[in-house]
């Protein structure tokens, strides 16, 4: 099989005051192939949450802020390329914390923690009421 390639976006520089195109940067590695319990994972879209700017900058806060090179953190809704996790099959829709990357590989620890805490299955619906997020595809080419 042909290898993966992940296309993501990470904090390139410090934002001063309002975030710049130049505050981040668009960066490709290699993913692997799924473990046992892992997912494959393909960002359809990403969210965009006031707490994101908070996390760009170097201030102690509720939660870690993002080093410099790291992916921009958050959520997604992904759809499964891959699964060998045995709760999930390829062409459900989760929502995972995905960071602004596709696609995007779990480990089992994070699996789990997405069936318990964090994954929504849907299947047959295809109303999600206002879209507020933007397709992957737009974001990352």
């Amino acid at each position: 099989m042909a290898e993966r390639v992940a296309r993501k976006i990470v904090l390139a520089a410090r934002p001063d005051g309002r975030v710049k195109e130049s505050d981040l940067r668009f960066e490709t590695s290699s993913v692997p192939e799924p473990g046992e319990n892992e997912m494959l994972l393909e960002t359809q879209y990403l969210s965009l949450d006031p707490y994101m700017r908070a996390r760009m900058d170097a201030v102690k806060s509720y939660a870690a802020y993002l080093e410099i090179g790291d992916v921009m953190v958050g959520h997604g809704i992904a759809r499964v390329v891959v699964s060998r996790h045995p709760q999930f099959r390829a062409d459900d829709i989760v929502l995972a914390p995905t960071g602004w990357r596709t696609p995007v590989c779990r480990r089992a620890r994070t699996c789990a923690s997405w069936i318990r805490n964090w994954c929504l299955r849907l299947r047959g619906s295809e109303s999600w009421g206002p879209r507020v997020s933007r397709p992957m595809s737009e974001c990352v080419r």
